[in-house]
């Protein structure tokens, strides 16, 4: 499954619930709101955005998954909540003006979160 968005001026609202897929989703958004839940079992996801002016809140519950997001964001808000369980989560965040608001509830997971500030 291979997801592309692009987005100016508008509202993006993502809901998945898969089991035993590969997920890639690309998303370019200014001045918007991304809001991506993800429900997901024995999948690989693989989340990249590129975001400017815009909301992002990712809702992940998991179990058995891969998640790689790596988020290249200006004057952007960040809302990531996970519920993990048996989970990989890898989060590039590469960032400026940036808020970011994290929380995980985990078990069984590794998580590897590198935060690079560009301002």
């Amino acid at each position: 499954m291979i997801i592309d968005i692009y987005v100016v001026n508008g509202m993006v609202i993502i809901d998945i619930y898969v089991v035993d897929v590969i997920i890639i989703i690309d998303i370019y958004v200014v001045d918007g709101i991304i809001i991506i839940d993800i429900y997901a079992s024995d999948v690989i996801i693989i989340i990249d955005i590129y975001a400017s002016d815009v909301i992002i809140i990712i809702d992940i519950y998991a179990s058995d998954v891969i998640f790689i997001i790596d988020i290249y964001a200006v004057d952007v808000i960040i809302i990531i909540d996970i519920y993990a369980a048996d989970v990989i989560i890898i989060i590039d965040i590469y960032a400026s003006d940036v808020i970011i608001i994290i929380d995980i509830y985990a078990a069984d997971v590794i998580i590897i979160i590198d935060m690079w500030s560009m301002s």
